[in-house]
């Protein structure tokens, strides 16, 4: 990674940035420090390569309530009430200021950094017209898909014939924290998301040196994935057909080394844009979270995903290892090729395109399996495809920050609605918590202190 904690300013901003937020974990709170002004395009450069906020502040909830993962007993019982209550999705999960921060302000942080470059740059004189267009892409970039992210859990999802009137998030579009914040509606919401990409995707370079930077087959990735999620089915076609266009490489699973802890390399090929979540994500630590039968045994025994993104605990339990971060500390949540094949993939199968659905899917799957056993799938309906293909996106996705987005829009269709279900035995007693198709707790509350400080309307 980008060696920028060596620079001065970066320094310099990661510390008042830091300083602003612990003297207000709020949206709206005056800060009480003096915030240093970047002067120059190099300042800019330094805020956006800060990994540590940029990179790393996708909200732990994106998988803590998903069907991926199960607590035993005693790993149960032992966690803070904030992970229990959403762990058995708690209609009202109380946040602490450490879940405030982990699930809330660690994405605005990185939202009012995009801000404050996006203002530095309308005042900066310095010519450089190349860099300039990059760092604004780059700041369009970062502010849309964590402005997603957000809207994954605390907004109601995107209905495609509906009017999108309700309750979305908050957009912040300036970093004077003088301005208070009131929640968009949910087309506000999307409509911004999908303008700061857009905007990106023409800014943007070909190619970045890095990974963690984006560049434009990142920016056509995310809008793939967004609009994926609010069923704009031939958009997110298109938009993964641009970035497949530039960038179609997979792994192949063959050449993985098993016997490792870990046997993803973070920026691997299938890589287009290096981001991931640490912080609220504790939950799911291999150490922890086990996966349910019902997953595992989804796999067939040729089928090398089985090896590569689990292993045995020893203790009756399988665990997950095969995050592409390469660590068992930190999930991925950024963006690669092997999402774009399924994305083509459902997309196709949509549009009665069956042939080329199958296709696209069997050109993912046969990296994946041992070489010479993979037979490839075939179809003839488009409920037939649509069955296969959102089956091996759960299965290639685990654990990748889209779970919990699949889950509230597959929902609304019958075939592949699904009742979540949490068991907690204590040894005498064994109690049952479910989480039905489309209920209101698919929104998570937006913390308490949030509601305080800003007056802002509660989901519900």
């Amino acid at each position: 990674m980008k060696n920028v904690k060596k620079c001065f300013f970066a320094v310099l901003a990661g510390a008042v940035l830091g300083n602003l937020f612990a003297c207000s974990e709020f949206l709206d709170a005056k800060p009480d420090v003096s915030v240093s002004t970047p002067e120059t395009l190099a300042d800019l450069r330094a805020l956006l390569d800060d990994e540590d906020k940029i990179n790393r502040h996708a909200p732990g909830l994106l998988e803590m309530g998903t069907d991926d993962y199960f607590l035993d007993y005693s790993v149960f019982s032992s966690r803070p009430a904030f992970d229990q209550a959403i762990y058995l999705w708690d209609a009202a999960p109380f946040f602490l200021p450490t879940n405030t921060g982990q699930q809330w302000t660690n994405s605005y942080r990185a939202i009012t950094t995009a801000n404050v470059v996006l203002e530095a740059l309308d005042r900066i004189e310095e010519a450089n017209p190349a860099l300039r267009d990059i760092l604004k892409g780059e700041a369009l970039f970062i502010r849309g898909y964590a402005f997603y992210f957000l809207a994954q859990l605390y907004s109601a999802p995107y209905e495609v014939n509906g009017s999108n009137d309700g309750l979305g998030i908050p957009l912040r579009l300036t970093s004077d924290f003088n301005v208070k914040s009131t929640r968009a509606t949910v087309k506000e919401t999307y409509d911004r998301i999908i303008d700061d990409l857009q905007q990106a995707v023409v800014l943007l370079p070909e190619h970045t040196d890095y990974k963690t930077r984006p560049n434009k087959t990142a920016a056509y990735a995310a809008l793939a994935r967004i609009y994926l999620s609010m069923e704009e089915y031939e958009l997110a076609d298109e938009m993964a057909d641009a970035a497949l266009t530039r960038q179609a490489a997979l792994l192949d699973f063959n050449q993985l080394d098993f016997s490792l802890n870990y046997p993803f390399t973070p920026f691997h090929e299938e890589t287009l844009y290096f981001a991931f979540c640490t912080n609220g994500s504790q939950l799911l630590l291999n150490t922890r979270a086990n996966i349910p039968d019902e997953l595992y045994h989804a796999y067939a025994e040729d089928d090398l995903r089985k090896s590569a993104y689990y292993f045995d605990k020893g203790n009756g339990y399988i665990g997950f290892r095969g995050s592409y971060t390469g660590s068992n500390s930190t999930y991925f949540a950024g963006l690669a090729t092997d999402e774009l094949y399924l994305i083509r993939a459902e997309c196709r199968a949509r549009a009665g395109r069956i042939a080329e659905a199958i296709s696209a899917l069997n050109q993912l799957l046969e990296t994946r399996w041992k070489t010479g056993t993979y037979e490839p799938y075939t179809a003839t309906t488009e409920s037939g495809a649509l069955a296969i293909i959102v089956g091996e996106r759960r299965k290639e996705l685990a654990f990748r920050g889209v779970r919990w987005s699949d889950l509230r829009r597959l929902n609304k269709d019958e075939r592949f609605a699904k009742t979540l279900m949490r068991e907690v035995d204590d040894g005498s007693t064994k109690q049952v918590y479910t989480l039905p198709p489309n209920d209101p707790k698919y929104i998570y509350l937006l913390p308490q202190d949030v509601i305080l400080a800003t007056g802002m309307p509660q989901n519900r």
